[in-house]
């Protein structure tokens, strides 16, 4: 997958754009590249893996950076009661 298309996965993955994938020029694989139909079929598999390898991983980048922005909230909503004296930890039970 190409630098350009990476860019446009992100951005649309950042502005909730679904996309469509397309793919052009195809008769060249087998024109230009005299490859198979077998052989262009599996090139195109391919490339239809690394794009969804991209857009997994731009999911895998969103939820960490989701779970960084709610360990960051909960350390500042500790560090604010800790200031104030309260304790935010659970009570403890206990059993007789």
């Amino acid at each position: 997958v190409a630098a350009q298309t990476r860019t446009v996965l992100r951005q649309a993955w950042r502005d909730r754009v679904r996309t469509c994938l397309l793919l052009n020029k195809v008769d060249r694989l087998i024109i230009e590249l005299e490859l198979t139909p077998l052989e262009a079929y599996e090139r195109l598999l391919k490339i239809l893996e690394q794009v969804n390898a991209v857009n997994q991983q731009l999911v895998c980048e969103e939820v960490m950076a989701r779970d960084a922005e709610a360990t960051m909230r909960q350390g500042a909503a500790e560090s604010a009661a800790a200031g104030e004296g309260i304790d935010l930890a659970a009570p403890e039970l206990q059993f007789d």
